[in-house]
């Protein structure tokens, strides 16, 4: 066990944030913590870290334990370059080299064989023990391979003085990664990173030595990256075994188990009341009647399950559609300040296609976007179909009036409305009461969300447009979001890093990669395999074209028998991948028709294991095909 919570609350102003949690972290965790804004996730790693001291309760921490909290900015030292800054983290290495290179020259001026000789060899002995040990030779490749995955390939040089912050979070993050602390605790890891950079995080964590404890809205993530779930919910927390499709799974069959338990007891405790009361006055039923009201006396009464009810309710409506060709795109391209980042963009979108438009941090999406709407020129053409009513939703919700309160920035947009719809509309965004008189520059980022969500709505546009809506919003909300958008009737094109939305809502995918501007029909799944067959053929060529030229690729003996080995052992790997898979979907059957809440979560345990070892043999599947390859 490396650090335990037992009931620990905290609050303030009369606000209860946490109460009576009891936790446990222990080596090669992945723990994923969940709620809604608001719940107190924040506040839970404040008191992990030892930044906050709780108001009762005790937290144990293993001796010696080292603990890496991600902050924004991190810590950086502003005048470093970037790999001076990644370099810094080992800087003990760096005295410990040091000390041997100063003994080494020592050593130099003394008799080899003298007593004085052979103090200082076992002093050589001990810190290069050392230096090994902490793996000092591997330093450099430590440090190029986390820039590199975390996008600074090329900016080894560049001084972070100049950085925006949604670089410097990024750099914090991979310097971060280098310390390697025993529970990495990460808010928010994948904000300011492309899909690319994502994927590139998660296939590290699941290498990760030490224990992580990371807050995510990102689903996919939190399905790649984590084996359990913290769910903060009321005050207190529950733990789930399994990533978080599985922790729904899991959740919503403990709802339902404990609802139906606390019903039947209610039931009971109603029939024994109801008995008591017609019974206690009989001289022959008053015993048995006296019995029932001790029995109700001494009995553990079964809470009532927490169910979260307030939630945002979207609802995008239209009151006329647009013709079928919603859009027509002519060789257009995205130029910011005199620099080209895409060019030769066509594009044709259909009346209720769904489009996604993805690719790296800095190649234009959003500026694209703003294109569309009108908001700037740039070459090429962009022609809406008759009857196109576009709804835009920014997000950095720039077009919202800070100055404003939440009342008169909705009124400044629909005069049009009264106050009682008004009211309705913001509500149904769970902005009331209270929030109506607020400013809006004093919101929060998911309240200032939600009120952009409600003038959009009110907007009844039959094309939407979307800049990452779901930066801001939890999981829950999210979730609402999707659901409207998959029965919305028009057209959408949105920009999102976040993979589980995309999967979820897009038909057509649109691609900035090497400035240029690639289309995939079908789902976000699609795009993914086909990508994967364009490198797959790619790959192949290579090795013809090789061939052609006539290199010889079996060039000895020893090679063909390695690749003979390789291909033994990818078969073998591929073999227990099968059947631990068979296993998978014979435990996901079972648990489907099992009513038993215990029984689910023991398979629910098995079935995590199975998916911990599936997620290491995918790993080195990958690892031998690419050395086949």
């Amino acid at each position: 066990m490396l650090l335990s919570i037992e009931g620990v609350s905290f609050g303030y102003d009369d606000k209860t944030i946490l109460k009576d949690v009891t936790v446990t972290i222990n080596e090669g965790d992945r723990i994923g913590l969940i709620g809604v804004n608001g719940a107190g996730k924040t506040t839970l790693l404040n008191v992990i870290a030892g930044d906050i001291e709780p108001d009762g309760g005790s937290i144990n921490r293993k001796s010696g334990l080292n603990i890496g909290y991600l902050r924004q900015n991190g810590g950086l030292v502003s005048f470093n370059t970037v790999y001076k800054e990644m370099e810094s983290v080992f800087s003990y290495l760096k005295d410990i080299e040091n000390k041997i290179r100063d003994v080494e020259k020592k050593m130099s001026f003394i008799a080899h064989g003298s007593d004085e000789y052979k103090t200082l060899a076992c002093e050589y002995d001990r810190l290069v023990g050392i230096f090994e040990a902490k793996e000092g030779y591997d330093v450099e490749v430590k440090i190029k391979r986390v820039l590199s995955g975390m996008g600074f390939e090329n900016d080894h040089d560049k001084e972070i003085s100049v950085m925006s912050g949604g670089e410097r979070t990024r750099l914090a993050l991979a310097k971060l990664l280098l310390c390697e602390p025993d529970i990495l605790i990460l808010d928010e890891p994948t904000n300011h990173l492309d899909l690319a950079t994502v994927a590139w995080l998660e296939k590290y964590l699941s290498a990760y030595k030490g224990s992580i404890l990371t807050v995510s809205h990102d689903r996919y993530f939190l399905d790649r990256a984590v084996n359990s779930i913290w769910d903060l919910e009321n005050n207190k927390i529950t733990r789930y075994r399994g990533n978080y499709t599985k922790f729904k799974d899991l959740k919503n069959a403990k709802i339902e188990y404990e609802s139906k338990e606390y019903e039947r007891q209610q039931l009971k405790m109603k029939a024994m009341r109801e008995y008591a009361e017609k019974n206690i006055v009989r001289a022959t039923t008053s015993k048995s009647a006296r019995s029932r009201l001790n029995q109700l006396e001494n009995m553990d009464v079964i809470e009532k399950p927490y169910i979260e009810r307030r939630q945002a309710k979207f609802r995008f409506e239209y009151d006329h559609e647009s013709v079928k060709e919603t859009l027509k795109v002519k060789n257009a391209s995205v130029n910011i300040d005199g620099t080209r980042l895409v060019d030769g963009i066509e594009l044709m979108l259909l009346r209720g296609e769904r489009l996604a438009i993805v690719g790296d941090n800095g190649t234009g999406k959003s500026t694209f976007l703003r294109t569309l709407m009108g908001m700037r020129k740039d070459e090429g053409t962009v022609e809406w179909g008759k009857n196109t009513r576009l709804a835009y939703y920014d997000q950095d919700n720039a077009t919202l009036d800070f100055n404003n309160t939440v009342l008169d920035e909705y009124f400044s947009a629909y005069r049009d409305k009264t106050l009682t719809e008004t009211r309705s509309d913001l509500a149904r965004m769970l902005l009331t009461g209270d929030d109506m008189g607020k400013k809006v520059s004093s919101l929060s980022g998911g309240e200032r969300a939600k009120l952009s969500f409600a003038i959009m709505m009110a907007l009844k546009g039959n094309t939407l447009i979307f800049d990452e809506p779901t930066n801001h919003i939890d999981l829950t909300t999210r979730e609402e979001l999707e659901n409207a958008l998959r029965s919305f009737g028009g057209s959408i094109i949105f920009v999102s890093h976040d993979r589980y939305f995309i999967d979820s809502i897009c038909t057509k995918v649109l691609e900035f990669s090497g400035g240029r501007a690639n289309i995939y029909n079908g789902g976000y799944q699609s795009y993914l395999s086909e990508k994967a067959n364009i490198a797959e053929r790619a790959a192949r060529e290579k090795v013809i074209t090789k061939k052609a030229k006539g290199e010889n690729t079996y060039r000895n003996a020893k090679m063909r028998s390695e690749e003979a080995k390789l291909r033994n052992e990818l078969k073998s790997v591929e073999k227990e991948i099968e059947s631990l898979e068979t296993r998978s979907e014979e435990i996901s059957s079972l648990i489907s028709g099992e009513k038993d809440y215990t029984v689910i979560m023991g398979l629910s345990g098995e079935l995590e294991d199975i998916r911990v070892k599936l997620e290491v043999l995918y790993s080195k599947w990958e690892e031998l095909a690419e050395k086949l390859s």
